[in-house]
């Protein structure tokens, strides 16, 4: 079994045995829609790095489980490659000002490193592909110093509440509680994609994904783990918060929670008893 350690959206990335596609949705469902004139901050990077991450962890599972089923490889290599490229054609459409250029110019160039890798990887021997993970990592490691530095600059840690107790105060009856599951994740996604700005959004998606993950999909690291279609959801609540914020800009637990919500790592594999899906609905079912 091949282990590639590669540092990516704050995970560590230790590829392990794995499954099929994660999604036969077309690559372009990936990314939202924007205009060409769209113009993008710290937050838009952050949100292409976790779809990026969402494309590596698709690949980690035929590293891990199918690298000696060189058809699977080269079909999941070729998909990895298409959904880069989506989202570097969304990146490139995105206007940054000065000061971001140089932090979208090395996701860029994280993108090439990694469809290079994939590129033929099911002829590509283990030491090989460790390399060429290494570098991007090394690279990475550089984008994560220069985003914290100028996260910092943006959102001082002090400005925020030093109290999240908030996050702990809630009804498990107005995020969906433990009654039939399919109907709580329906009701948890209707909440999300209300529009509607509420102090329980981030518990609310944290719980949507969990709960969607679990039960659609499963906890095995084999399983399929949609992280992009999470994303898109984490986005759009995103979106939401950052108007709240428009309209009252004195609100550091909206602020907080936007930060929170975009820090939290995608859905990983390569656990003992499976994906990480098991030790989120845990964590919830304690928030509760």
């Amino acid at each position: 079994m091949i282990k590639i350690t590669v540092t990516v959206s704050m995970l560590l990335f230790v590829c392990s045995p794995c499954s099929q596609s994660n999604t036969k949705e077309n690559s372009q469902s990936l990314m939202p829609s924007i205009n060409d004139s769209y113009q993008g901050d710290l937050d838009d990077l952050r949100f292409v790095e976790l779809q990026i991450s969402a494309v590596m962890i698709d690949v980690q599972k035929y590293l891990g489980w199918f690298f000696s089923e060189k058809e699977m490889m080269k079909r999941a290599s070729a998909r990895a490659i298409s959904d880069l490229g989506t989202i570097k054609d969304y990146l490139q459409k995105i206007s940054f000002t000065d000061d971001l250029v140089g932090l979208r110019d090395i996701n860029l160039t994280i993108i090439d490193m990694l469809s290079q890798t994939y590129d033929n990887i099911d002829t590509k021997q283990e030491e090989e592909i460790r390399q060429d993970f290494a570098e991007c990592s090394e690279i990475y490691c550089q984008y994560i110093k220069k985003f914290e530095e100028y996260s910092q600059k943006q959102i001082p840690v002090e400005d925020l509440p030093e109290d999240l107790s908030l996050i702990h105060n809630t009804d498990p009856n107005a995020v969906g509680g433990m009654f039939d599951i399919e109907k709580e994740i329906h009701l948890l996604s209707e909440i999300l994609d209300a529009n509607e700005y509420s102090p329980l959004l981030l518990v609310t998606w944290y719980k949507w994904r969990a709960q969607k993950q679990l039960f659609f999909w499963g906890l095995s690291n084999r399983s399929n783990i949609p992280n992009w279609l999470y994303n898109k959801k984490r986005w759009k609540v995103v979106q939401t918060i950052k108007k709240h914020i428009e309209t009252d800009p004195d609100d550091t637990w909206a602020k907080a929670q936007k930060k929170l919500l975009l820090d939290l790592p995608n859905v990983g594999r390569g656990g003992h008893f499976g994906n990480d899906a098991l030790g989120m609905r845990k964590v919830y079912l304690e928030i509760d």
